[in-house]
This record gives structure tokens, C-alpha cells and sequence, in this order.
């Protein structure tokens, strides 16, 4: 469902759509009572399997066009461009367990842990905000959908969660990426295997090829 949904909305408005629930289960822990927690967790659910199949084709998207723009391999450029997106979240968890730490030291409990919510769910708006300027990319396909792996899975994969046909001949903006690339990032978030581990699958394949 999350790679149609994604398909629908676009990946720009899949990341938005998926991050709103982020941003009430937090604010949902200001007033922690089941019938806050369990609705919102149930909801942050939802929307990360959203979030997350629009990354992951919105990451192809922008590193595509970028490889187009560059004349760099398409690969390469996803390999890039998932490495600076998972140090980058890396980051924000290091960060996060700083602020933390620092409100924990400052205010004591139980004043720290509604302290720290009110933080968080400020931090969690404001980056929703940031992720309404995202600038809107057009959808990526595979380049040849109808062909198959060497493990005999489809490739169509990859037109499903960015939902359209483009052509980078006609002029206008939009981008083609080959098979292997697609299949690496895709197959991963579908799967729901761990994200941690996206960029060092397709420098795998690289290696591989």
C-alpha cells in the first residue's frame, strides 16, 4: 500500500504526508495517556511506511536528475546522495540525545519530560515546514520496466512507487535510471529491510558490476 499511496500523492507530498503523524505521536507524549499514545502510535505507523517509500524515491529522483546534470553514473550518484541522507539522520539522533540530555541536567522530572516533548514537537513542525519547501521533483521510472533481475524479480518496482512513464529525450526535466540502481533502493524499501544498510546495497551492486 505505502508504494501506491506513494505513487498517488507524488514522493515530495508521500515524505509530508507521512511525516504529520510524526509530529502528532510526539506531541501526543506532552499528555501521555493511552488514549493519546495508542491512536498516535497507530498513526505514526501508517505514516512512516509513507515517509519512507517517498524518501526513498525522492532520493532517486533528486540523485538522478543531479547524475543527468553532471554526466556522473546514476549510481554512484545514489550512493551519494543516500550516504549524505543517512549520515545526515545519524546526526539528528545525535543531536536529539544532546538536547535531551541537557534538559534532563537543566529541569527536573516530571517538569523535564513535558519540557522535552514541548522541544520536540516544536523541532517536529518546524521540520514539516522545511519539508513543504522541498521543490516538487518529477517521477522517475525504470528504463526498461518490463525486464528482470538476475534473481527473476521485476523491475516494474520502481515505476509503482514513482507512479509515471518520463523520458529525459523529450526536454523537460524529467529522468530515466537504469535498472540496477532502481532495484537496490526500491527492493529495500519495500521489503522493509533495515535503511541503515540502503547506501552499502548499492555500493554492493556497484562492486558487483
Amino acid at each position: 500500500l505505502s508504494s501506491g499511496i506513494a505513487s498517488l500523492l507524488t514522493p515530495k507530498w508521500a515524505v509530508v504526508a507521512g511525516a504529520v503523524p510524526y509530529v502528532v505521536f510526539i506531541g501526543c507524549n506532552i499528555w501521555p495517556n493511552w488514549y493519546t499514545l495508542i491512536p498516535g502510535a497507530v498513526l505514526v505507523g501508517i505514516g512512516a511506511s509513507v515517509l519512507w517509500a517517498g524518501e526513498g524515491a525522492y532520493i532517486i529522483s533528486a540523485a538522478a536528475r543531479y547524475a543527468t546534470a553532471s554526466g556522473k553514473p546514476k549510481k554512484s550518484a545514489i550512493t551519494m546522495f543516500q550516504g549524505l541522507f543517512f549520515g545526515t539522520l545519524q546526526l539528528t539522533i545525535m543531536l536529539g540525545n544532546t538536547t535531551s540530555s541537557v534538559i534532563f541536567f537543566t529541569y527536573e522530572k516530571p517538569d523535564a519530560v513535558t519540557f522535552l516533548f514541548y522541544v520536540y514537537t516544536a523541532l517536529a513542525a518546524i521540520g514539516l515546514v522545511l519539508l513543504l519547501l522541498l521543490r516538487p521533483l518529477p517521477p522517475v521510472r525504470n528504463s526498461s520496466a518490463d525486464a528482470d533481475d538476475d534473481d527473476g524479480v521485476t523491475t516494474a518496482s520502481a515505476a509503482a512507487v514513482d507512479g509515471g512513464d518520463v523520458d529525459d529525450s523529450a526536454g523537460n526535466g524529467d529522468v530515466d535510471i537504469d535498472d540496477d540502481a532502481a532495484d537496490v533502493v526500491i527492493e529495500d524499501v519495500d521489503t522493509g529491510a533495515s535503511l541503515d544498510h540502503g547506501a552499502d546495497a548499492i555500493a554492493d551492486a556497484n562492486n558487483a558490476d
